[in-house]
Formats: structure tokens, sequence, C-alpha cells
């Protein structure tokens, strides 16, 4: 038997909206992406389990474009944020797997509200205790060097033509479907409207964006406990996991690299005004 591997991947950023461009493309009768996502391959290869991986396209019809998703492949090690234990050069593997004809898709959301997100998302699954702040956690999340686009995105054009490459604003930032039509555009699909462009895979931990900070109710998952400031809004009780100066010091601390972005997709004639709100902060617009 014929292996295939993918024609195209969805390659982050993590907690931009990788899960929903998956699911929604999964739907489309020309397309093949396999149920799961974030395989990882690419994050660890030349180490990686070649067969097991490719076994996820066998079910492909012969006409069907095959992609893959996996939202932790937008990095690149080039900014001495710490060792996230990735492959240092996933462009490069992904090329030399691949093809540089390869379609690549990016989705990108405020990096201030990324990092913010996905150190939500690590307290809610688990792998980070509520009591470690946003700016103490250990390198080996990402929370910050996920959110450096413009290095990651400068380094995966360094080795993939213009053309493969199509950032996209996540579907917090833009109208779902026409997000939905130029990823079918720079796949070379017919577009389909789906019914369910709004809905999202995972809404993550219930929480507010407040002047003082970001809160989060009590009691959900990872949040049984609170050493943090608790106040009660609206008949529930909630903690602040994030002050308003770590904000201020992440915003501080991306500030250079999404300029660095900013230029980048002017010159690849990429941009969108959700791109280019972000390069005049004072901060994110919502902690969602």
């Amino acid at each position: 038997m014929t292996v295939r591997f993918p024609d195209f991947l969805i390659i982050g950023a993590q907690k931009a909206g990788t899960s929903w461009l998956h699911h929604q493309l999964r739907q489309h009768p020309a397309l093949y992406l396999p149920e799961d996502k974030d395989f990882e391959y690419f994050s660890f290869a030349p180490h990686s389990d070649t067969d097991r991986w490719s076994a996820r396209f066998a079910d492909a019809g012969p006409e069907q474009h095959i992609g893959d998703a996996c939202a932790s492949y937008f990095w690149t090690a080039d900014f001495g944020d710490g060792n996230i234990g990735f492959n240092p050069d996933i462009p490069g593997t992904v090329r030399d797997v691949l093809g540089a004809d390869t379609r690549i898709l990016v989705l990108l959301r405020d990096p201030v509200d990324r990092a913010i997100s996905a150190y939500l998302h690590h307290i809610a699954f688990g792998s980070l205790d509520a009591q470690v702040s946003l700016l103490g956690a250990p390198d080996a999340l990402g929370l910050i060097a996920l959110s450096r686009y413009g290095v990651h995105l400068d380094n995966w054009l360094s080795v993939f033509p213009e053309s493969s490459i199509r950032v996209l604003p996540s579907p917090a930032e833009t109208n779902p479907q026409a997000l939905l039509k130029s990823a079918f555009e720079h796949l070379g699909v017919e577009r389909r409207p789906v019914a369910d462009a709004n809905q999202k895979v995972f809404p993550g931990l219930r929480r507010k964006r407040m002047s003082d900070g970001v809160w989060a109710e009590l009691g959900q998952s990872g949040l049984e406990r609170s050493e943090s400031p608790v106040r009660e809004m609206d008949g529930r009780m909630w903690t602040r996991l994030i002050g308003s100066g770590e904000i201020s010091a992440l915003v501080d601390a991306l500030s250079e690299d999404t300029h660095r972005l900013a230029g980048t997709l002017s010159r690849i004639k990429q941009t969108h005004p959700a791109f280019e709100s972000w390069a005049t902060w004072p901060g994110p617009r919502a902690a969602q």
C-alpha cells in the first residue's frame, strides 16, 4: 500500500483556534484530516513514530487533499526563552519530509491574550498549579515563547515560499466564514459555508477581564482552592489569577516581536485589522 503524507498543515498557534479550524476543515469532502490532532510528529522528529503517524492518513480517498494539525508546530528556537523540548528546526524538518510546496495554515490571536489563555489552559488540565504565576511558569510550557509570532513566522518563511503560507486571524477576531473562505482558497478547494462556524471547541475556564487583572471562577478544574485574592461577583466566587502588573510586563516582553510581525505581514501582503491592532496596544482587548 502506498503511504501518503499530508499536503497541508495547520501549524498553530496554540490557543488561537486550531481545534476549531481542524473541526471545520474535516467537514469538507475534498479534504481529509484525521479525527485526532496534535500528534506532534514534527515536534520531536527525527525520533518520532513514522508508522503510527502515517497510518492516520490511510483512510483518505484518492482525490482528497490530506491535512494534519498540530498547534505546537508554530515555534522555532531563536529567541532564548528557554527549552520547550521540541525539535529546534520544525520548519526545516517539515520541508525535508513533506516538501516546500506543502500548504501551511497559521492562525494567530492577540499574543498577550494567547499567553493568558494558555496559562489558564494549563491550570485547567493540571499541568500547572494555579498558585504559580503566569510569568513564573516553567519555560517548557512556552507561555511567552509561543506568542513570539514575528520570529517564528520569519523562520518559517526562511524555508517556505510566501505562497505556501497563509496567516489568518483566529475565529474570535474575525468573521469565521471569511476565515474559512481564505483557508479554502489557500488549499485550492471549493468554498463551503458551515452551519456551526461560531461554535467554540474548547471554551476554557470561565474568567473575567477586569481593570485589576484576570479573574476566574472558583470551583472549576484546577481551581478548587486559591491563595490569590478572592471576591464575589454575580453571586459566585472568583479568584484573581493574573494581576494588571503581570499583564503590563507581558505586553512589554512581546511588544518588540509584535512590531516585527507587523513588518513581516506587511511585506508578504497578509495584513488584517486584527493584526494591526496588536501593534497599537496598550494591552489585550479581552482575556477570552
